[in-house]
């Protein structure tokens, strides 16, 4: 009897252990992960296998974010799902190239113990515990006098006098806290303490020293998106037009990443999977070398219904394809493509791929 309760005790506990483990899982960044924006930083990434310590203290940490991000939301932000994330490629019109890189993590910063997540903080006791020892009236005085934040905020200590005070102030029923995802972003329950209740939350990631965190303000599969707030956390950057070629093969959702565009053309409005079209067909047109086993590939991925793409896409693009490997190293095919790129980047206009695979099989024959 006792060697069966003992069993069933490992057996449960070693339930609750897997039980743990997978809700643990859940926010841990994968290995690899993916980022869009505009080609000029992110090739220059690629080429050195990191971000430059000034782009990121300037871009991605700093007050040149591309958002306008406030502290708490600072960091490079990536995802595993690229139907969700492709859509923050740089608007066509702008004059700014779209453009994908994958991110390497090291394994340090897949550790639980560095990964934060603040979408239930107001439950989670080690934030009520800090809080309490943080913001006592001794430390608050302290604390207002070295904050800017604090010193603009009226009546702050309203808001900070006690645990249930903040919490009250800076969090929806639903245990979200009340920060912005834009500093010009109005949100729902918005207060005049709103910057305070940002600042103490970017102090507590800070005094646990989360290097990664969840992005919790994902409208769409936010378990798929993190936001990077260490540069050091990277190990290597695919982002060379080679290897974006290697991402087309390798990923079946590459081309699924739509958007509502204006057709001048049709004078409507139309869904249109121009952005990740444009970076394969640039990517295409400005790799240094093709290799045919690459090519094949893509073709093969082309085929493969399974890959996310436009039935009428297809035959094009696979013209396209056979044309270009014919080529071999003349390149002819690269003034022929650049028709349909620039439509997109410069005219936000549909463009014809038909058009463009004839275009590139005249040049390489």
């Amino acid at each position: 009897m006792a060697l069966r309760l003992g069993s069933e005790i490992i057996v449960a506990f070693a339930i609750v252990q897997l039980s743990f483990s997978a809700m643990a899982g859940d926010r841990v960044p994968p290995k690899l992960s993916y980022h869009f924006g505009e080609q000029k930083y992110l090739l220059r990434n690629a080429k050195i296998d990191e971000v430059p310590e000034e782009d990121w203290k300037t871009h991605i940490m700093g007050e040149g974010t591309t958002y306008d991000l406030p502290n708490v939301r600072r960091g490079l932000y990536v995802g595993t799902d690229l139907t969700t994330i492709s859509h923050y490629t740089p608007n066509c019109g702008t004059g700014k190239t779209p453009w994908v890189k994958a991110i390497h993590l090291k394994e340090e910063c897949r550790d639980p113990k560095v990964v934060g997540d603040i979408s239930n903080l107001s439950s989670d006791k080690r934030f009520k515990e800090w809080f309490d020892k943080q913001f006592n009236k001794e430390e608050l005085a302290k604390l207002i006098l070295n904050s800017p934040v604090l010193q603009r905020a009226s009546d702050c200590e309203k808001v900070l006098g006690s645990y249930d005070q903040f919490v009250d102030s800076a969090f929806e029923y639903s245990g979200r806290p009340r920060i912005r995802y834009h500093k010009w972003h109005k949100i729902q329950g918005a207060n005049e303490h709103t910057e305070v209740h940002e600042y103490v939350i970017d102090e507590w990631i800070k005094f646990n020293g989360f290097r990664v965190m969840l992005n919790d303000n994902a409208h769409e599969k936010p378990s798929q998106q993190w936001y990077i707030r260490d540069r050091s956390c990277i190990e290597k950057i695919d982002g060379t037009p080679e290897e974006v070629l290697r991402m087309v093969a390798d990923r079946s959702d590459f081309f699924f990443s739509f958007r509502q565009v204006r057709d001048g053309a049709r004078e409507k409005i139309v869904d249109d999977y121009d952005s990740t079209a444009t970076i394969f067909l640039r990517a295409l047109s400005e790799a240094e070398s093709l290799d045919p086993k690459l090519l094949k590939s893509i073709r093969d991925a082309v085929k493969n219904e399974s890959t996310r793409m436009p039935a009428e896409w297809r035959p094009a693009f696979l013209q396209i394809l056979s044309a270009v490997s014919k080529c071999g190293k003349k390149k002819n095919y690269r003034s022929a493509l650049e028709p349909a790129i620039q439509s997109y980047e410069n005219l936000c206009m549909y463009f014809d791929f038909n058009e463009a695979a004839d275009r590139v099989e005249k040049a390489c024959k």
